[in-house]
């Protein structure tokens, strides 16, 4: 067992999810991790990051759907 599902196997235990413990176990797939880190009004422009303002070059217009409403900002 990777050491991912190791410690998933050890987290459904401790939050007693036994009964989706096989389904959990099964389903579980690599993804990402988020650290937190500096915060983000110090990271430089073009870089990833949660939080702050988002970065547009200058003069671009904030993006809109089709329906003309301003687009979401998630990250």
């Amino acid at each position: 067992m990777a050491p991912e599902h190791t410690r998933l196997a050890e987290l459904v235990d401790e939050f007693e999810l036994g009964e989706a413990r096989d389904f959990l176990l099964a389903s579980a797939v690599p993804c990402f991790l988020i650290l937190h880190g500096d915060e983000a009004s110090s990271a430089p422009l073009g870089a990833t990051r949660f939080g702050g303002v988002p970065d547009l070059p200058e003069g671009t217009a904030w993006p809109r759907g089709s329906d003309g409403r301003l687009a979401n900002f998630f990250a």
